[in-house]
């Protein structure tokens, strides 16, 4: 993966992955906001599957970092959670099956 790329993700929604140092430039260039009460929280930068990337970028960001992508259910919830958590929280999108 280069510094970002987009991936189809379900009825045609863009989901942007960046590499680590993509994300740390992204984190960077948010963090000066002059109103950072407008950036409630930043969804996974990266791949779900890069827990380790996720646990350095809640540790060295300002802002939370929440997973969504990678969320199945409440066993996810736990992993992702437990110490030393790789997110600040999650994002829940319920559906119906």
């Amino acid at each position: 993966m280069s510094d970002g790329e987009t991936v189809g993700y379900g009825d045609g929604v863009a989901l942007q992955m960046f590499t680590v140092e993509a994300a740390e430039r992204t984190l960077r260039a948010i963090s000066p906001i002059e109103r950072p009460e407008y950036v409630e929280y930043i969804e996974q930068l990266v791949a779900p599957e890069a827990t380790i990337d996720l646990q350095h970028l809640r540790c060295h960001s300002g802002l939370p970092i929440f997973a969504d992508e990678s969320i199945h259910g409440l066993g996810d919830v736990r992993i992702w959670l437990a110490e030393p958590a790789a997110v600040s929280g999650v994002c829940l999108k319920l559906r119906v099956s």
